[in-house]
């Protein structure tokens, strides 16, 4: 149930084609070319493509909007206004720790 998992079905006496499937999703994801089942020569082949196809899922780039993050930057900045007195660092030298 959460497992990864791959799988080749024979669609005829020479062709397979790939699927995967996630823990995230729950049902049989098939391995497409061109928005289309690729179809492969061998089980071994079809068996490495859906594992590419799974790795290229997992490390798909994450797209995102930066709608909330401007008000929330806007509300952290207002809550920790600067202080008109600098902060004074000491800087001390390191000591020495082995001989």
């Amino acid at each position: 149930m959460n497992s990864i998992e791959v799988k080749v079905e024979r669609v005829s006496t020479l062709a397979f084609t790939a699927h995967f499937k996630t823990v995230r999703m729950g049902q049989w994801k098939c391995v497409n070319k061109n928005g289309k089942p690729a179809f492969f020569d061998t089980p071994e082949l079809a068996e490495i493509a859906a594992w590419r196809a799974m790795r290229d899922y997992w490390q798909a780039d994450i797209v995102g909007d930066n709608e909330g993050i401007k008000d929330s930057l806007i509300a952290a900045n207002s809550a920790f206004k600067p202080s008109s007195k600098p902060v004074k660092i000491e800087r001390r030298k390191a000591r020495q720790l082995c001989r």
